[in-house]
């Protein structure tokens, strides 16, 4: 009959073996308890093993914290060998007795509970690459009864950290925008360290005050809007610009993690700042329930990632506010180029003016209906430069809302009807009647699609010609809108600058805004925009938009 013992592989006891000599074996915090260890996490009586013959079984006997085997949560089951077993910080591991198995020295005095803080901070270089006088001897007499498996395991996790600060560092060199860097630094720590809750908050440079920037839940089922972090970790470590490590968040007091428990049966958690060039520009924080609690490992990789990624966010925020410089100075540069557009518009409204006072006197209504056109069309222009200008010059978040895309497009070809009957044109809808409601700014996608149909309008010959608007999902997730005429078409020479703010094809009659401000009102929606042109042969712009989640639960960073 095969005989069983269990390894000690991490907390109380590291490196000790209990042989399994009787048939049934309880596992706790009592000293009743065959296997005991001083371990406030396992409850007094926290498992039971079976054995059965060759077969091996483990029971929850009701523990606050439960069992883990090989990271799952369960209440039963059956042991084979190399399994690993979580009970509160207590890691075991279940070999096999042979006579070929090591015998190796117990440890002489195993280790308190009390001996190993709740709290860890970083500590100097140094310290981290030079273990103490008293480490090598455990950790050899650990080392030797790892099986190989075991070992290809902590070489993995070791090259597993590697990989991971490689690619964090890669992306703090690439990404510039601030909501997919943070996404991305999430995405690489939840592939390292095993958490199932993370957080990034950034400190807000006008207001000084944390705003959650970006959020992870590992598990659907227990996906949960509302944040609840610590405030006192938080002050801690914006404070003593440390990071934090709670490995037993039950027993925690330092902290006051109690409501944050309860809430989300935290286990353990860890907190670093994200440090920038000179200042703290925010932090990450993660944490588990049942996975295991983090080690001293886990927080120097989050503290090294912290460190990346506020390099990483100060040089977003560098050249956010250096793209809104750029766009600034451009318009600076771009006033004298409109004052000849302005000033033709204004010289039409006074001339219009003068005409209606005129047939006002001599109440001829007939002038007056032909001039109040002009008079509209030059006041509509004015109106469409002043907003082109502070759309292209302001950053603007979209006002999302369900929108009904062929509702937009309808409205669109409305306002352009009388202006394409004056080209003696044809407006044609070709919209699909079975397009979803998508997450969109209604007003935003309005002024895209009047801008591209004047475009389009002004395009066609004076003989007449044709405008087609036709809406299609694409896949599950994207609607396309596009916009075809067989107007005049542009120059191939000139067709990759059309996006260029302040470039027109129009002369004095176009001010260069219209497609910059399309452009960039489709790319805050998360689509793009794509144009093909030939030379007399019209053109087609394509409008690509995300379908989207519908709104949802807001985010809100609560103290607990």
């Amino acid at each position: 009959m095969a005989a069983y013992e269990l390894l000690v592989i991490k907390g109380p006891e590291e490196g000790q073996i209990y042989v399994l000599k009787d048939d049934e074996v309880i596992i706790g915090r009592d000293q009743a308890c065959q296997i005991c260890f001083e371990d406030r996490t396992l409850s007094r009586q926290h498992a039971k093993i079976l054995i059965n013959g060759d077969n091996l079984t483990i029971e929850d006997l009701g523990s606050v914290n439960g069992i883990l085997v090989n990271g799952v949560r369960l209440s039963s089951s059956e042991l084979k060998v190399e399994d690993r077993l979580t009970l509160g910080k207590v890691e075991l591991l279940v070999r096999l007795v042979t006579d070929d198995t090591p015998q190796v020295e117990r440890l002489s005095q195993p280790l308190s509970s009390g001996d190993e803080p709740t709290l860890l901070h970083q500590p100097d270089d140094q310290q981290l690459l030079q273990p103490s006088a008293s480490e090598p001897a455990s950790v050899m007499n650990i080392t030797q009864t790892l099986s190989s498996s075991m070992l290809m395991d902590l070489l993995g996790r070791s090259h597993l950290s590697l990989g991971a600060m490689y690619r964090v560092t890669r992306i703090a060199s690439s990404i510039f925008d601030l909501d997919v860097l943070l996404n991305k630094v999430l995405d690489e720590t939840f592939a390292t360290v095993r958490a199932e809750r993370g957080f990034v908050l950034l400190i807000d440079p006008n207001t000084n005050q944390l705003e959650l920037k970006s959020s992870r839940w590992q598990k659907k089922e227990g996906l949960d809007h509302k944040v609840s972090i610590s405030q006192n970790i938080i002050s801690h470590v914006l404070e003593k610009k440390e990071s934090v490590l709670i490995t037993d968040a039950m027993a925690d007091s330092k902290f006051g993690l109690a409501e944050s428990v309860v809430l989300h049966q935290i286990r353990s958690a860890m907190c670093s700042p994200l440090r920038g060039r000179t200042r703290i520009v925010g932090i990450i924080h993660v944490d588990t329930t049942g996975a295991g609690a983090f080690s001293h490992e886990d927080l120097m990789l989050l503290d090294a990632i912290g460190n990346a990624a506020g390099i990483a966010v100060e040089n977003a925020q560098l050249y956010k506010d250096k793209i809104q410089n750029e766009r600034l100075a451009a318009m600076g540069q771009a006033i004298s180029g409109l004052s000849h557009y302005i000033k033709n518009i204004v010289a039409a409204m006074d001339t219009s003016h003068a005409m209606v006072e005129k047939a006002l006197a001599a109440e001829e209504l007939d002038v007056i209906n032909r001039v109040w056109k002009i008079l509209r069309r030059s006041n509509q222009r004015i109106s469409n430069l002043v907003l082109d200008m502070l759309a292209y010059s302001k950053e603007r978040k979209p006002d999302i809302q369900p929108c009904h895309i062929n509702e937009v497009c309808k409205e669109a070809a409305e306002l352009c009807h009388d202006r394409i009957k004056t080209k003696h044109g044809k407006l044609q809808l070709d919209l699909d009647p079975k397009l979803p409601l998508i997450q969109a700014d209604p007003q935003g996608i309005h002024r895209c699609l009047l801008n591209l149909l004047t475009n389009a309008i002004d395009a066609l010959d004076e003989e007449g010609g044709e405008v087609k608007i036709s809406t299609q999902k694409q896949g599950d997730k994207e609607v396309l809108v596009t916009i075809d005429d067989n107007g005049t078409g542009i120059p191939e020479n000139i067709c990759n600058r059309i996006f260029d703010v302040f470039f027109s094809t129009k002369g004095s009659q176009g001010t260069g805004l219209g497609l910059a401000v399309t452009k960039k009102i489709i790319e805050e929606h998360g689509g793009s925009i794509e144009v093909q042109s030939s030379e007399d042969q019209g053109t087609k712009f394509f409008i690509q938009l995300p379908i989207g989640e519908p709104a949802g639960r807001s985010q809100e960073a609560a103290g607990s």
